[in-house]
């Protein structure tokens, strides 16, 4: 017997922007637990020894980190924990006023040189950052 198009949850509104969702969600939390891992290795190099680790090749101390946001193709990444020291540590992850992915920049200005207008780039940008959607293509306009 094979299944009725309405026994199946496919054909249900909403379910596919649910789903999509959910999986952006996902990806910004391993994304930024890809992030926090890697500013965490950072800075233990920077300083020469782990968290709470006493050694005599030691350069720097910790100095707890502050909150940051960054906007990513999956949406945005709110307070990010970007770790300090107290002789001023500056991660490479991103740039220090860096608040979008380099791709998002990229994407605003291929807009402008093909000429679109600053409304439609607005838009695109709000949808890029702010609903989560991972791409956007335009095709001109």
């Amino acid at each position: 017997m094979t299944p009725k198009t309405d026994d199946t949850l496919a054909d249900q509104p909403g379910q596919a922007g649910d789903f999509r969702e959910l999986m952006y969600e996902k990806m910004r939390q391993a994304i930024r637990v890809t992030l926090v891992t890697l500013m965490e290795e950072e800075v233990a190099a920077f300083v020469g020894a782990a968290r709470y680790e006493r050694t005599d090749k030691r350069q720097d101390h910790r100095n707890g980190s502050y909150p940051r946001d960054l906007g990513t193709n999956v949406g945005p990444m709110e307070d990010l924990p970007i770790p300090r020291t107290r002789k001023g540590f500056k991660t490479q992850v991103f740039e220090r006023y860096q608040r979008r992915q380099a791709e998002l920049d990229a994407a605003i200005c291929g807009m402008f040189v093909q000429g679109v207008s600053q409304q439609r780039v607005g838009e695109v940008v709000e949808s890029l950052t702010f609903d989560g959607l991972a791409c956007v293509s335009y095709a001109g306009g």
